[in-house]
């Protein structure tokens, strides 16, 4: 309603967007990479992923500011770009707090990607370094003891 408000059909356009593309980063989370193709195939799916589920917003919504402050269209995509690093180092971020927060700091369940068999940035790169993951990776951590075995920040 608030959007309507504005009376821009090009901002009320890319918040649109957003909400599609926050739908197709939920199916592509829920569908998962096939985890045998290669590394750099794994974290491009990763970065789409997390473009569609986060950085959309802050592109689009970056974007959008531009629009409605009357900047040319160079700033509006200069913007548009800006959002869209921020919000994929947000999400990087978020991923990386998972291993090193407590229950209580992050405000969730530690560890919760992996409980629901989600396989982000920081076990990707662990991966490359520890195969063994691989296999756990493939089962989306379902068997018991899985997301325990996955310590990539130790003591």
């Amino acid at each position: 309603m608030a959007l309507s408000r504005l009376r821009n059909a090009d901002v009320v356009e890319l918040l649109s967007v957003v909400l599609e593309h926050l739908a197709k980063g939920e199916v592509l989370q829920m569908s998962a990479a096939d985890r045998r193709t290669s590394f750099l195939a794994q974290i491009d799916y990763y970065l789409t992923k997390s473009y569609y589920k986060t950085a959309s917003l802050f592109s689009n919504g970056c974007k959008a500011a531009a629009i409605l402050g009357g900047h040319t269209p160079a700033i509006q995509e200069v913007l548009f770009e800006y959002g869209r690093y921020l919000g994929l180092t947000f999400q990087i971020v978020d991923d990386l707090l998972d291993f090193v927060g407590t229950d209580e700091s992050l405000g969730k369940p530690a560890h919760a990607d992996l409980g629901q068999g989600i396989a982000t940035l920081p076990v990707l790169y662990a991966a490359e370094q520890f195969p063994e993951l691989s296999e756990l990776i493939a089962r989306k951590f379902k068997q018991s003891g899985d997301v325990e075995q996955v310590n990539i920040c130790p003591g």
